[in-house]
């Protein structure tokens, strides 16, 4: 697949862009290239790759949720400019 003339200003259409005649050219030609990379992309054998929704391994940063007891809240809401029943008030929004 590659993209014409036509297709890039479709494609300036949708995206409610202006592209100069002058830039029509190049711009064709290096969307071309990216597709052209992607395709290569797409040919590699990943038959044997897990499916993952990260490029990091995240499992290593998971934890154990741990919900700890604190009686620190009387400290805290001295800081209040507004408190009421414990909590802080603030404008709404």
């Amino acid at each position: 697949m590659s993209i014409s003339n036509s297709d890039l200003d479709r494609i300036a259409s949708l995206s409610n862009l202006t592209i100069p005649e002058t830039e029509k050219e190049n711009l064709t030609k290096q969307l071309n290239a990216i597709l052209g990379y992607v395709k290569k992309l797409a040919s590699l054998p990943t038959s044997s790759v897990e499916p993952t929704t990260s490029a990091t391994d995240q499992r290593s940063s998971f934890r154990e949720d741990i919900c700890y007891k604190s009686n620190k809240s009387e400290k805290i809401i001295v800081n209040a400019p507004r408190e009421e029943n414990n909590f802080f008030v603030v404008p709404k929004i």
